[in-house]
């Protein structure tokens, strides 16, 4: 018999205390990978009766769903092989983590069930806040939320800038400059009540899609958030809100700041477009509520997680250790091959 244990693993040095002091889905904390993560999927899960842990020290037996950045607080980045120890590393916009068993990936293109890796949307962010209905048809400002560093620079020019003042629009920029593992500075990015339209992209450069091969390890999180807050977005060139798209109006794509402008442009003109692009956010949004995601945990675990968990345990130690040394091989010609 091989006990069905799931542990949410979170290391003391980033316990986070005030957290569970005083628990609120508008907490800071969640603009960092690690706790909206971790946090969340331990109590959505919890909330939905299934059986699990969220602890502060690593448990010798079990599946153990961590964040990539949790590997930073064990020695070398290695955590000791144990035969009824199962990893399963929430990837985020990291690399992987050669020594899991599975990874959870946020971007629905590097879904890869035959290298034991599973696409699970990002949680919406918590706490959100719609637009308020109240502004009807106004168009008069537009958004950023996120990290300073993944905006693209022609959008913090002086060019930008007027272009949108000569429009008649305001630019309302709700970004953070906080590193992975700290968060008291951090803009709480859930308040879309004011915000007419959402920008986000990362970079114009072709050279830098190029390289990070249009983003490969980012979420569509913020194309989920402009659905659920019926706000249409204008976004980059991006593989995860391409992996997303049905059709023309689950968002504009552009390429360039010129058209980055005609995009705004044509929604200021077009109320009828406006009005189809929030409609047809409102039925895609469907699938990207915390109920949704929550049930594809839940099918997770059982059809994937628990299988491959009770498969592991019955394997022999000489195999899992083949296993480990196999996927650390692979993990390192990739990376000296910039494949990863």
């Amino acid at each position: 018999m091989y006990l069905r244990k799931v542990y949410f693993y979170i290391p003391e040095a980033l316990w986070p205390e005030s957290f569970f002091a005083r628990p609120s889905f508008e907490w800071p904390g969640f603009s960092l990978g690690i706790y909206a993560w971790t946090l969340q999927t331990y109590f959505f899960l919890k909330q939905a009766d299934f059986p699990c842990e969220i602890v502060s020290r690593l448990p010798d037996e079990g599946i153990v769903v961590l964040h990539r950045n949790a590997f930073r607080f064990h020695q070398k980045n290695r955590i000791r092989l144990l035969p009824n120890r199962f990893l399963v590393c929430l990837q985020g916009d990291l690399p992987e983590y050669p020594d899991a068993q599975i990874h959870i990936v946020q971007n629905r293109s590097q879904h890869s069930p035959k290298n034991y890796r599973y696409f699970v949307p990002h949680w919406p962010q918590p706490a959100l806040r719609k637009r308020d209905p109240e502004r009807g048809d106004r168009f008069e400002r537009v958004s950023y939320f996120g990290h300073a560093e993944n905006l693209a620079s022609e959008l913090t020019s002086e060019i930008w800038v007027k272009a949108l003042q000569e429009a008649g629009l305001e630019w309302q920029p709700m970004s953070s400059q906080n590193s992975w593992d700290k968060y008291q500075n951090a803009w709480f990015w859930n308040d879309y009540t004011n915000s007419d339209a959402v920008i986000a992209v990362r970079s114009f450069e072709p050279k830098i899609l190029k390289q990070t091969r249009f983003y490969k390890y980012k979420p569509a999180t913020k194309l989920y958030n402009a659905w659920l807050a019926d706000v249409p977005a204008i976004l980059g060139p991006e593989a995860a809100y391409k992996a997303e798209r049905q059709s023309s109006l689950d968002y504009i794509e552009v390429s360039s700041l010129t058209e980055t402008i005609e995009a705004l442009h044509k929604l200021k003109e077009d109320i009828a477009l406006r009005r189809s692009i929030v409609r047809n956010g409102i039925e895609r949004s469907e699938a990207f509520t915390t109920q949704s995601i929550t049930r594809n945990w839940l099918t997770l675990f059982q059809d994937i997680l628990f299988p491959k968990y009770r498969e592991w345990c019955q394997r022999k130690a000489w195999h899992q250790q083949f296993i480990r040394q196999k996927s650390r091989l692979n993990y390192f010609l990739r990376k000296s091959t910039k494949t990863l």
